[in-house]
């Protein structure tokens, strides 16, 4: 069968006419389903539109000479009415075969998106070879475009786990370096990324170097990279949030502390002598966890990321985004923590207010280290020796 048979169409030099066959063809052969019958398909559609465009080509008539052209007023509205009906259909022919290509692709990109929110498919290559057996991907077009939304999946599916989806996987660098090697993201320009968030294009980009630096051959892939790599980022799977037991047991080392060296130096005679006055007695003793809440936060603010005990237990405060905090994270942090004594004190007047903290502390239990005085002030507490393992694993 001929490729006029195999399209269904009378020969024709109308290249619209033959993307409205293939379009319609396309519908009964399913690359997935035929994979034979689709490739003598799209066989048949680039040759109908190489002999369309060599027609096209040889009927071309030569202009005529300028004085000889035919510019009465009834010839010139007869070509704007024929202008305007040839762009309005070819409008509407390019809107269809867009919408018929994102129909073709629609079930693959399912398919891929249900892969990466498993855990074998977002950590092993090998679940994704049957993207390397569509022949789809022979159109140009269809290759272009399904890279560009896979690549907007990708994203998504990162983002969701930057957001604290625990449920999803991050996308191992040898699964990223396996699809890069298909659809040359690492050779586009930087503009096709435009819209996306550069730390997150750096960090999958440095997934792609880090399994590109171990293929013994990734020197010879060819096309150079157009994108400027930053050093490694770190992922979000990296940091590992700290035990609230340990977080705990530091606050009260901490304070423990504090009151010994307050009492310390009220020990000193010439201290003793001149602010007696100023010494904790009974309820006093309170006065202690407002001022380690504002030392505390100066600390957060330094370069320790951390209180004197928490930062020994290698704890450290950073942001929802693993950023080093501001004033306005610590200060919200401090302001969440001294409500808690603060209606402990309260309650002697029986206002009830113990049985509220008691319900903080219950919530907290089954919030997984990300606790509530967390959320309210947007941080996070980091076990930093956990998380150096964990990124030293990554890098080798």
């Amino acid at each position: 069968m001929d490729r006029w048979g195999i399209l269904e169409l009378e020969p024709t030099s109308d290249a619209r006419a033959i993307k409205r066959a293939y379009a319609r063809q396309l519908k009964q052969t399913r690359p997935d389903e035929q994979p034979e019958a689709f490739q003598r398909l799209h066989e048949a559609y680039k040759q109908a539109l190489a002999h369309a465009a060599r027609q096209s080509s040889a009927q071309q008539p030569c202009a005529a000479p300028l004085g000889e052209q035919n510019t009465t007023p009834e010839t010139l509205a007869s070509w704007t009415l024929t202008l305007s009906d040839t762009t309005t259909t070819g409008s509407d022919t390019v809107q269809t075969e867009t919408q018929q290509a994102e129909d073709i692709l629609a079930p693959l990109l399912q398919r891929c998106e249900a892969l990466m929110a498993e855990h074998h498919g977002a950590r092993q290559p090998q679940y994704w070879n049957f993207l390397l057996q569509q022949p789809l991907f022979l159109d140009d077009d269809c290759h272009r475009r399904f890279a560009r939304r896979l690549f907007d999946l990708i994203i998504a599916h990162e983002a969701a786990i930057l957001g604290g989806d625990t449920r999803r996987t991050p996308m191992s660098p040898a699964v990223l370096f396996s699809l890069d090697n298909l659809f040359f993201w690492s050779s586009l320009e930087a503009d096709a990324f435009r819209g996306h968030d550069r730390v997150m294009l750096e960090s999958l980009f440095s997934r792609i170097d880090d399994a590109q630096q171990t293929q013994p051959f990734a020197g010879v892939r060819g096309g150079k990279k157009r994108i400027a790599h930053q050093p490694l980022v770190s992922h979000p799977s990296e940091f590992a949030l700290a035990n609230p037991l340990l977080r705990g047991l530091a606050m009260v080392v901490d304070v423990v502390m504090l009151g010994l060296v307050l009492k310390s130096l009220f020990n000193i005679s010439w201290v003793d002598t001149h602010f007696s006055h100023l010494r904790p007695q009974g309820d006093d003793m309170l006065l202690l966890i407002p001022i380690y809440l504002l030392f505390a936060a100066l600390c957060e603010l330094s370069p320790l990321r951390a209180a004197p005990a928490p930062w020994l237990f290698g704890l450290r405060v950073m942001t929802r985004t693993f950023k080093p905090v501001t004033l306005r994270h610590v200060l919200r942090r401090a302001a969440f923590l001294l409500c808690l004594p603060l209606m402990l004190y309260l309650n002697q007047w029986a206002l009830g207010l113990n049985t509220l903290v008691l319900l903080v502390m219950f919530i907290n239990l089954f919030l997984q280290g990300d606790l509530l005085q967390d959320r309210f002030s947007g941080t996070r507490i980091i076990n930093w020796p956990e998380t150096r393992n964990r990124q030293r694993e990554r890098r080798g």
